[in-house]
């Protein structure tokens, strides 16, 4: 398995992770997303089946000293949210828009077979003292996978083939987790 680093075949595995979760039975809220100091009005998406929302998608550039780098913006959370009601984003699954970024938490994989992989590598932020990388590493390291990356390999998680008939169930529980360790 590799991370993907090619810009189309990045826009190709993201168009299919978006086409997979607009599939489920969704409906749309208007929510005020956000971290401490700021939110911003954001339509994201509910499942019911599953107790998540999501937003995916969206092209932006990161700014600051962290990267000026392109990335589709996939933020996750728990929960129904109450129309226009401030909630916070649980994770972040930021992929670039070509080439590789270590610095970013996602990541597009394929493998031998050509199926396309929702990566995460483990870059969470949560507001708090203790809440990153190596609470990430702490509790799923175990669960981490060798994959080439680049010039490289690196370990990361991944969450599941995106095609998959479980990869909601994945993502899902994935998310989750998430929450349970902020």
């Amino acid at each position: 398995m590799w991370i993907l680093s090619n810009q189309i075949e990045i826009q190709n595995a993201q168009i299919l992770l978006s086409n997979t979760l607009n599939n489920l039975q969704l409906k749309t809220v208007q929510v005020k997303l956000g971290h401490k100091g700021a939110n911003y009005p954001s339509l994201i998406a509910y499942c019911n089946a599953y107790d998540i929302w999501f937003t995916i998608g969206s092209k932006f550039q990161g700014s600051g000293s962290a990267n000026q780098i392109y990335r589709y913006w996939n933020a996750f959370g728990v929960g129904d949210p109450k129309p226009n009601s401030s909630i916070p984003i649980i994770v972040e699954i930021n992929c670039p828009c070509d080439g590789i970024y270590r610095t970013l938490g996602g990541a597009f994989a394929e493998d031998d077979q050509g199926e396309h992989y929702l990566c995460h590598r483990g870059r969470i932020g949560g507001g708090r003292k203790g809440i990153g990388l190596n609470l990430f590493m702490q509790q799923f390291g175990n669960r981490l996978q060798t994959v080439q990356d680049g010039n490289i390999t690196s370990q990361v998680f991944v969450i599941g083939q995106i095609k998959s008939s479980n990869f909601p169930q994945l993502l899902t529980d994935f998310v989750k987790d998430i929450a349970a360790i902020k």
